[in-house]
């Protein structure tokens, strides 16, 4: 059984609400400009010369609206009821303590020459669906 999206809505204050519009829409834009950067920039040599001119903006932007959604997500959590702000850092603490734990491993894995591929992927992505996974948990637990 998982807390449908409107279950979740349902739950928060009409000052809730309009205090998550814009983070929702700078986590919307922020990850759709990440998941281009990503997907589009060239990989280089890690020289500053080698890269176009249109890769700075597709470079910085993502870093702009990641800046605007932690301080729209920081206001959010201040804002909020207690509670709510309990079931978000509660997600948080866990979703970092994963990720760190994830990217120690990734660190030892290094010593023995693994390949690199994908482990910082691998790090923010367990971050995230912990992240998600844990928020969803906490919501339902404290609202049973």
């Amino acid at each position: 059984m998982s807390i449908s999206n409107e279950e979740w809505v349902d739950g928060l204050s009409s000052r809730d609400r309009r205090n998550a519009r814009p983070m929702y829409i700078c986590m919307a834009l922020w990850g759709l400009s990440f998941l281009i950067a990503h997907l589009f920039l060239p990989r280089g040599d890690g020289s500053m010369a080698a890269q176009p001119l249109w890769a700075w903006p597709v470079t910085i932007l993502p870093i702009i609206l990641g800046v605007l959604f932690a301080y729209y997500y920081q206001r959010f959590i201040r804002e909020t009821d207690e509670m709510m702000r309990k079931i978000h850092l509660e997600a948080l603490a866990t979703a970092f303590g994963v990720a760190f734990v994830v990217g120690m491993s990734a660190g030892l894995l290094d010593q023995i020459d693994v390949p690199k591929a994908g482990k910082a992927d691998l790090t923010w992505s367990v971050m995230v669906v912990t992240y998600s996974v844990r928020l969803k948990m906490l919501a339902r637990k404290y609202r049973a």
